[in-house]
């Protein structure tokens, strides 16, 4: 008797746990092509007073200097791996000069993210909604934007023209992004099951996407871009209209950069659909 009460009781809990994931998994879809679940996608990303959040595993929000404590890190490692050539040299990762030179310039990374969003362009963060934990970001710079002789915005100037030649090598005609985007992703809870973390990867490259999109449509209008996707995340951008041209050791044959090397090339013709209300 004690052990069909337990058997019952377990059955119970896991209909429960099922009803719930189709649940979540069909409001996702059905509210996939919102931004971010709680703002209105009308290009210019205004969050809705009370801020309450669609049915989802990650809320979003506008990045604040509060934000930079647990940003630093994973904009430190994206550094290292993607402009380390450029302001380190020859110097290892673990070389105190280079450490020191990667950390300010994730700092800078960081500010210029917040001086691009007084313009208009916003960037945004992504934490999970059962411990507030950072999931993502999504930091966008304006080359364009800052003072000339600043080392950063060199650097910045000189990285971004390492992917645009990158791409043009291996495309016929250019689809450069006016913009600079660095999507950073922390990661889930990793007492999370599989399932919880594919629904929250699935959710933060969409709503990341989109916000990617639409900020390159106000910013130049009906054009096509190139972007080097994670393999990891390369369904996700597939399902967003990318196609791929080309990926890992062949990037990395071409570009010369280790960065590229488990990554894809995709491009897409970006137009005002991409910036609609839905």
């Amino acid at each position: 008797m004690i052990k069909f009460y337990k058997n019952t009781k377990s059955s119970s809990f896991m209909l429960i746990w099922i009803m719930f994931l189709s649940y979540i998994m069909n409001s996702t879809c059905s509210t996939s092509k919102k931004l971010f679940g709680h703002a209105k996608l009308d290009g210019n990303y205004q969050i809705n007073e009370q801020n309450d959040p669609l049915p989802g595993f990650l809320y979003s929000r506008e990045l604040t200097f509060h934000d930079l404590l647990d940003v630093l890190d994973e904009l430190k490692n994206y550094v290292t791996r993607y402009d380390r050539q450029i302001v380190c040299g020859d110097m290892e990762p673990k070389n105190e000069l280079c450490k020191t030179v990667i950390h300010q310039l994730a700092i800078k990374y960081f500010e210029a993210a917040m001086n691009t969003s007084r313009t208009g362009l916003k960037s945004y963060v992504w934490r999970q909604m059962h411990n507030n934990e950072l999931y993502g970001v999504m930091l966008i710079l304006d080359p364009k934007h800052g003072n000339e002789q600043d080392e950063m915005y060199q650097i910045l100037k000189a990285s971004t023209y390492q992917r645009d030649i990158c791409a043009s090598l291996l495309l016929e005609s250019g689809s450069n992004e006016h913009l600079r985007y660095i999507r950073l992703h922390s990661g889930p809870d990793r007492s999370l099951s599989e399932l919880i973390k594919k629904l929250m990867m699935r959710q933060f490259v969409d709503e990341s996407t989109q916000l990617y999109l639409c900020t390159e449509y106000k910013t130049a209008g009906v054009h096509t871009v190139s972007i080097f996707a994670n393999q990891l995340s390369l369904k996700h951008f597939v399902n967003s209209g990318f196609e791929v041209v080309e990926c890992g050791t062949k990037l990395y044959e071409v570009c010369r950069n280790s960065w590229f090397k488990n990554r894809c090339l995709m491009v897409r013709t970006i137009t005002s659909a991409d910036c609609l209300s839905p």
